[in-house]
């Protein structure tokens, strides 16, 4: 924390964005002093509002998966955060802003760096069998008991994930999460969670050809685990593009990829 001080105080590049960059950065990494410095110190001349720098701990510990430490910035908040998944759900693609534009908005999505650091993280075993033994699930748990997010805002912060994904373990983490999303009464008939499960769907197809082939076979076992899973949910799968069934079709694929 003394270096960031003296950094604060001496460098003249030092700006707003400066701020919420080593906030952010702090938070994730649990160093609670860094954080200290720029939410409680008396120190004059921040380049940022006090609720951009809450905001910016917020997003860190969420992201770092560290609940306890989300639900203390939270009751530094001011005015409670909203995100832009929650106001702009299934409209961030069509928006004229632009991508810069675009990606600062879900730069600071609660929502999205909740569900980023779980699906970057490593499984967690689970001591017990009420809970999904991860505190992550629990950072996520916060934001839906505290702030009202719903299971939808998680599933769309994935989708974004996924579509811009070229790793296995992002989706075999993906379905990690899926169950809590559902335990969240996540609306599966409801027409935009269909829409984003349907971009799930392409993706993973997608993948599942184009892999190495080390990796192309736990993929399409996966893929083929993924599709019964919808389908044992109720969901109709053929609007993903490929019929599902039949020698022709995608199961039929995988059964002839397993034989050569």
């Amino acid at each position: 924390a003394d270096l960031v001080r003296w950094c604060f105080r001496q460098s003249r590049a030092w700006d707003g964005n400066t701020d919420f960059l080593i906030v952010r950065t702090a938070s994730y990494f649990g160093h609670e002093d860094i954080v200290g410095f720029f939410l409680y110190d008396k120190e004059r001349g921040f380049q940022s509002s006090k609720d951009d720098r809450v905001l910016a701990a917020m997003l860190g510990a969420t992201e770092g998966g560290r609940a306890s430490a989300l639900e203390a910035y939270l009751q530094q908040a001011t005015i409670t955060p909203s995100d832009i998944l929650v106001t702009h759900l299934g409209k961030l693609q069509t928006r004229a802003n632009g991508q810069e534009k675009r990606n600062e908005m879900i730069y600071r999505s609660l929502a999205m760096a909740g569900v980023a650091g779980f699906l970057n993280s490593e499984p967690v075993e689970s001591s017990s069998s009420n809970d999904f033994g991860d505190e992550r699930i629990e950072t996520l748990q916060v934001l839906v008991d505290i702030l009202g997010y719903d299971a939808k805002i998680f599933l769309y912060a994935a989708q974004i994930i996924l579509d811009n994904s070229y790793s296995p373990s992002i989706f075999y983490a993906f379905e990690r999460l899926f169950p809590f999303l559902l335990s969240n009464k996540l609306e599966v008939f409801d027409s935009t969670v269909e829409e984003l499960l349907h971009q799930i769907s392409m993706r993973i197809m997608l993948l599942s050809v184009c892999m190495d082939k080390e990796d192309m076979e736990r993929l399409r076992s996966f893929a083929t685990g993924w599709f019964d899973t919808l389908v044992s949910l109720g969901l109709s799968i053929q609007s993903a593009g490929y019929h599902y069934h039949g020698k022709n079709g995608f199961r039929g694929k995988l059964e002839t990829a397993r034989k050569s």
